[in-house]
């Protein structure tokens, strides 16, 4: 079976013949275009059950994602819980080896912000991330903004 581009260029074919023809359909071309056309709507079908299942695939695997990620987050509270227990023994008892395995602590500094609306603004980074919706509804409203313009994309329905 031909692909879509392949069908779609058939067809295009036979407009070609039928142009040429001064716009005469003969009873063959039309049997041609009409099974060009159902080749085409077969064609899309068989493209639509396969965009389904893809998409069915997709939300297993989301699923999928969620349930490793719970599993990730459980497994990394149990390693913080393990090293706080591990550390608190060191910190009381200090450094000891045990089977060629050295327990000690090294003492790091970070920084705690405890108020972050007192914070200069030298010390703060800011995110500039645009407003598409108040964009859209500015420039629907015929209110020009700098930078943007509105465009129109088709987007495929299948029902």
């Amino acid at each position: 079976m031909s692909n879509l581009f392949q069908i779609k260029e058939e067809y295009l074919k036979l407009l070609d013949e039928v142009r040429d023809n001064d716009g005469v359909i003969t009873e063959e071309l039309e049997s041609k275009l009409a099974i060009t056309i159902e080749n085409m709507h077969e064609k899309c079908h068989a493209y639509r059950s396969y965009i389904v299942t893809l998409k069915g695939e997709n939300d297993v695997i989301d699923e999928e994602i969620k349930r490793l990620q719970a599993i990730k987050k459980r497994n990394n509270n149990t390693i913080d819980y393990l090293n706080n227990k591990v550390l608190s023994v060191v910190i009381e008892h200090g450094t000891f080896k045990h089977e060629n395995v050295t327990f000690t602590k090294r003492t790091s500094r970070y920084v705690d912000i405890l108020d972050l609306d007192s914070l200069d603004e030298i010390y703060q980074k800011t995110e500039v991330k645009p407003d598409k919706k108040a964009i859209m509804d500015d420039l629907k409203n015929g209110v020009p903004v700098a930078g943007c313009e509105l465009k129109e994309r088709d987007n495929l329905v299948m029902k």
